[in-house]
C-alpha cells in the first residue's frame, strides 16, 4: 500500500485480482498517445490495471483532457481494449474515429 495515496499496487495486488472475474473495471491512466496507446508512470500500477482489464467483462476508462498527448513511458494497453471511454472534452478526430472503429462508447461530460 502506498503511503501517499493509499493505492494498493504490486505483484501481490495483481495476484489477488487474478483470482476474480468481475462485471466491469473502472480504470484511469496517465497519458493517451494519438495512436491510442494508453500510458502510465508506475510499473506496479500498470500490472494491477492490466490484471483488472484481463479479468473484467467490460472495461471503462476515465481520463480528462490533460491526459491527451501526455507521454509517460510505461505502456498499459490501447484504447481498443476498453468498452467505454469517459472524458471531459471531445477527443481529436483521429481518436474519435479509432473509438468508433473499435466499438468503444465515448461519453463526454
Amino acid at each position: 500500500m502506498r503511503f501517499y495515496d493509499g493505492g494498493i499496487t504490486g505483484s501481490t495486488a495483481s495476484t489477488f485480482i487474478e483470482q476474480y472475474r468481475t462485471d466491469f473495471a473502472v480504470i484511469g491512466i496517465s497519458g493517451i498517445e494519438e495512436d491510442g496507446t494508453l500510458l502510465d508512470f508506475d510499473a506496479d500500477e500498470i500490472s494491477v490495471t492490466q490484471a483488472m482489464m484481463r479479468n473484467a467483462r467490460r472495461v471503462y476508462l476515465l481520463a480528462d483532457q490533460t491526459k491527451f498527448g501526455r507521454r509517460p513511458m510505461g505502456r498499459l494497453g490501447h484504447l481498443s481494449h476498453v468498452h467505454g471511454f469517459f472524458t471531459d472534452r471531445q477527443p481529436s478526430e483521429n481518436i474519435t474515429a479509432m473509438l468508433r472503429e473499435h466499438g468503444v462508447e465515448l461519453h463526454v461530460a
